[in-house]
């Protein structure tokens, strides 16, 4: 089945066992969810020849477009990609252990850790990179110049509500 038609699918089992419910809302937050799953996919698959997960690419390209010669701080790197410093440790390890990116204590300050590019990581980044551009452009390719713009503007528009929620079930 479709994105589509399980979204519909669901709808209807909502309302037919008597759940009220915006139909809209809850197609798109239904569409949303699986979309999400699908492009994980979708770039695993688009990275695999790179050896590296879409997790560790996303690292990578954050990390190659910093401008910083010591590095990027663990902290500010787990703020910028929206994960807990946990999950960036996990990350790290797998990249340190591919040797593409480097721990670097402050001198300053021994509590900071910076993350940097090794060569074989910049490498890696660079390469990373048409690769998501490819996929990005392929995923819209079926929407017209202006069509593009609105769905840009919508998606932005979803993604500034979603973050600006402390609880996600109600509107404050």
């Amino acid at each position: 089945m479709s994105i589509r038609n399980d979204a519909s699918d669901w709808v209807s089992k909502l309302e037919s066992s008597g759940v009220e419910c915006d139909s809209s809302a809850a197609t798109a937050s239904f569409a949303v969810a699986r979309l999400s799953i699908l492009l994980q996919s979708l770039y695993e698959k688009a990275y695999e020849p790179l050896g590296v997960h879409t997790s560790g690419v996303e690292v990578l390209l954050s990390l190659h477009f910093q401008n910083d010669a010591r590095g990027e701080t663990l902290a500010s790197l787990a703020k910028r990609q929206n994960i807990t410093p946990a999950s960036l440790t996990n990350r790290m390890d797998q990249l340190v252990a591919k040797q593409l990116v480097e721990r670097v204590t402050s001198k300053d300050d021994k509590r900071i850790t910076y993350a940097r590019l090794t060569k074989t990581g910049k490498e890696a980044a660079q390469a990373a990179l048409p690769i998501k551009l490819g996929v990005e452009v392929n995923l819209l390719k079926g929407l017209k110049k202006g069509d593009r713009k609105d769905f840009v503007k919508m998606l932005l528009k979803i993604a500034d509500s979603a973050e600006s929620k402390d609880d996600p079930q109600t509107d404050s």
